[in-house]
């Protein structure tokens, strides 16, 4: 109860949330742990940044220490702990212009304690992205960037297969069997030929990029009509790609969507060169206009506490899917009108995930409540 408001709680969350106390760090990494005081925290509105917080860049920094992480950092999932903030869960994204760890709604999981006043703050590290393969993915596509070495790149080769529910998805939206077989055979003759993998999804901490849009950063190369290798945004070469999130069940758990590949007229010059700093292996939503239903459940009902996303941008896997005459293909489309949200969807996931009585604990009981809850 010094730490949070566990009382405040029904039986079944208490559960699930009294797990986030024993959270760990990565296994090589003990000392992701991070004492602050509630004055770095501030809390903001949700704008489909449902999961997702923003952090200053020398916070990450410093919270990775001097490691190889710290360098490559550009989010990481943490968990919080204190009694002026509660217990929150979800992932901090860099953010130029911030002066505090700006917290939303949706990372809070327990309430901040009633008991207790004192200011102190724990942030522990869960995970840091972007990944390591796709730190190697981005080396491979970038062409000022060294080659990993053959191990690493056969590594990367091996785990690039689609799984099976992905080929059916990819089957029900018409594309045929021999393009995805082509794809992985020219994937296991070269590295190069990789153009799948799994990004994070985070929250645009810029909010300046249009509905319905996402950014990913990165770099490619692409021949130019002279047959020179020009050094181009990811976007800009790739400025359509398909997403997806497991589990992937039915043709709306997937959309075509557009990838900004220039500054938007209402982004500020040091906002865009600070995007196209960041490292490949996220993708940036934008925020939704008005009641529109956010990007990242429209792609399987995701949000962006940790959740990744299957980017596919293969040329000639999205060629098929825009030739193809198969009436799931209507799924596909982002949709820009009103939807249902996904902190709603959320909310009723967890009320779904269990059947323990809606009993309120009282004060004194709760943890016995809950206790019992389990071993019923």
């Amino acid at each position: 109860e010094k730490v949070a408001d566990f009382q405040s709680l029904p039986p079944n969350k208490i559960l699930a949330r009294l797990e986030l106390l024993t959270s760990p760090t990565p296994s090589k990494h003990p000392e992701y742990v991070r004492w602050t005081d509630k004055s770095y925290f501030t809390n903001i509105d949700e704008s489909g940044n449902d999961g997702c917080g923003f952090a200053p860049p020398k916070f990450i920094e410093k919270l990775l220490g001097n490691t190889a992480e710290a360098e490559r950092a550009d989010a990481v999932q943490v968990r919080i702990f204190g009694p002026n903030v509660g217990i929150l869960k979800g992932l901090l994204m860099k953010k130029l212009s911030a002066t505090k760890i700006e917290l939303p709604e949706s990372m809070m999981k327990v309430p901040p304690s009633q008991c207790c006043n004192e200011d102190w703050v724990v942030v522990v590290v869960s995970d840091v992205f972007p990944s390591k393969k796709n730190n190697t993915i981005g080396s491979i596509l970038d062409p000022k960037k060294k080659d990993p070495t053959p191990k690493t790149l056969l590594a990367v080769q091996n785990g690039a297969k689609f799984s099976e529910m992905y080929q059916r998805l990819f089957r029900g939206f018409g594309v045929p069997r021999e393009v995805l077989k082509k794809y992985y055979s020219n994937v296991q003759k070269s590295a190069h030929a990789i153009k799948h993998t799994h990004l994070l999804g985070v929250a645009d901490p810029t909010g300046q990029f249009p509905p319905g849009k996402i950014f990913i950063p990165g770099y490619v190369g692409s021949l130019s009509r002279q047959g020179t290798t020009l050094r181009k945004l990811f976007g800009q070469a790739y400025p359509k790609v398909f997403l997806s999130r497991s589990p992937a069940l039915v043709p709306s758990d997937a959309k075509l969507v557009e990838v900004v590949n220039e500054r938007p007229s209402s982004m500020t010059t040091e906002n865009w060169n600070f995007l196209c700093s960041l490292r490949f292996g996220l993708v940036v939503f934008s925020a939704p206009l008005g009641e529109m239903t956010p990007l990242p459940f429209q792609v399987g009902e995701g949000d962006l506490d940790g959740d990744l996303y299957l980017c596919v941008f293969g040329k000639k896997i999205l060629k098929s899917l825009d030739g193809s005459e198969s009436p799931a293909k209507n799924e596909l489309r982002v949709r820009l009108e009103p939807g249902p949200t996904s902190s709603g969807a959320t909310e009723n996931a967890e009320q779904a995930s269990t059947e323990a009585p809606p009993t309120e604990p009282s004060s004194s009981s709760w943890l016995s409540v809950a206790q019992d809850t389990l071993l019923n």
